[in-house]
């Protein structure tokens, strides 16, 4: 998952944070490396994502052993790449065929 999410072109995903305020905890490209590994693993609560990244050695390795993000964090992300799906599931595919 950390090599083909590595091979997409994400400029779209740096849109969706302002420039303003502080910086994001996690850069956007571990985010939906989390997100995609958490949902072909049959993690969609955003709480069971947050415990992943707390206790599973892989959810860590995709963090590069950073600090986890909190299930509000996790949820802001989704609502925040909402509009970008489509795009993100079309190069998945494209990578994946």
């Amino acid at each position: 998952m950390h090599n083909i999410i590595e091979e997409m072109n994400l400029k779209f995903l740096d849109s969706a944070y302002s420039n303003k305020g502080r910086k994001p905890v996690i850069e956007s490209k571990a985010m939906l490396k989390i997100l995609v590994f958490a949902y072909i693993n049959r993690k969609y609560s955003a709480r069971d994502v947050e415990d992943a990244c707390k206790y599973d050695l892989r959810f860590r390795w995709l963090l590069d052993n950073g600090n986890p993000p909190d299930h509000v964090t996790i949820n802001r992300f989704r609502n925040k790449i909402y509009s970008f799906m489509d795009e993100i599931l079309h190069q998945l595919v494209n990578l994946l065929v």
